[in-house]
């Protein structure tokens, strides 16, 4: 009995080790989401579609040589299209209500609430880096934007973290000297 435990592991661990060291690239299919090679195996150029609950189509697109990667949490949708060296575009999904956000840059913190997706993302304001705070769907519900000594490009040196609905932790490097300052905001 033991040899068969034994057996089982060993077999287990190949069936792993095979799938995490193919070349081949994992598929993805959920619920509200399909991606797919647009062309032959070779081919770096990626369709995806993504569904509301009734498997209407409310988004698609194509990209090539990146491969959409999405996340699914109470019922919405986040597509990660990584460029490489920090720069990434997101947008968003609320699939219950067929939803689609802008496509966003420069994320720093997404969270969701009972009304949608609050977003924390670096942008320009009179020549002036700010981080903004606002509903992923509505435009409308911009809640504030924060001055301060942001670098002008996404850097990690800028950080942003939802502690709540309303308030946000901002961490970021400022002056001469690159001293560290963690700001509380609250909004809303």
């Amino acid at each position: 009995m033991r040899n068969a435990g034994i057996i089982f592991i060993v077999v287990l661990l190949l069936v792993l080790v095979g799938c995490c060291c193919s070349n081949e690239t994992a598929w993805e299919a959920g619920t509200n989401f399909e991606v797919s090679n647009a062309g032959s195996i070779e081919s770096k150029e990626f369709q995806y579609q993504v569904f509301d609950n009734q498997h209407n189509i409310i988004d698609s697109g194509c990209t090539d040589n990146i491969e959409p990667i999405f996340y699914a949490n109470n019922g919405f949708l986040r597509l990660s299209l990584d460029y490489g060296s920090g720069a990434t575009e997101y947008r968003y999904y609320d699939v219950s209500k067929g939803l689609v956000s802008e496509l966003y840059r420069a994320i720093l913190s997404d969270r969701i609430t009972n009304d949608g997706i609050l977003v924390a993302y670096l942008t320009h304001e009179d020549d002036t880096v700010v981080v903004a705070i606002q509903d992923a769907f509505d435009e409308k519900a911009f809640y504030k934007t924060i001055k301060g000594e942001f670098p002008i490009i996404f850097s990690p040196s800028t950080q942003a973290e939802f502690i709540s609905d309303n308030q946000l932790r901002l961490t970021y490097l400022t002056g001469e000297d690159y001293d560290e300052k963690i700001e509380l905001i609250t909004f809303k």
